[in-house]
């Protein structure tokens, strides 16, 4: 999220006044506040003019570009155990369908407002002119039936990146 922040001030499109960073967790708000005041040179000076907040913190604004984080978005518990599959020593693989109703209903529970439509509405209507997403595409849209549409509707119209793609600039 702080590097998603980074690029789209460095690309002068927008004040840090203009984006707002959305999470499901005041934890996770409080961390990315910390993060971002701890940039260097203005970046650092002008973050409190960033709006950052929870999801219902932030019902009823809107910013011109929106962050959204989504850091829960890991397989845990029962898909672990009984639908994992290794691909290396770090990659972790969760072997399900996209039209697996009952698997998805296993993993609302452990993916917050993705899960939920309402909240999940809230947090991507936030924003005027942009919105990068930050989450575990796999994870997500196996326990969410709007966040897999949504997904897919992304990917095809080519508005879908991995991290090894944003991590490389190639976007």
């Amino acid at each position: 999220i702080v590097e998603a922040y980074k690029r789209l001030l460095a690309e002068r499109c927008c004040t840090a006044r203009d984006v707002a960073i959305i999470t499901p967790y005041k934890a996770q708000q409080q961390y990315i506040e910390r993060k971002l005041n701890n940039l260097p040179g203005a970046l650092g000076k002008n973050a409190s003019e960033t709006a950052v907040g929870t999801v219902f913190s932030m019902q009823g604004s809107e910013r011109h570009f929106v962050l959204l984080s989504f850091v829960r978005s890991v397989a845990e518990g029962w898909a672990l155990q009984n639908l994992a599959m290794q691909g290396s020593e770090t990659e972790i693989r969760v072997a399900v369908t996209a039209n697996n109703p009952a698997l998805r209903q296993t993993f609302e529970s452990h993916i917050g407002i993705a899960a939920k439509a309402t909240l999940l509405n809230v947090a991507l209507t936030r924003a005027k002119s942009g919105l990068v997403i930050v989450g575990n595409r796999t994870v997500l849209s196996e326990g969410s039936e709007d966040f897999f549409q949504l997904a897919s509707d992304l990917d095809d119209r080519g508005n879908l990146i991995g991290a090894a793609q944003f991590r490389a600039n190639r976007f």
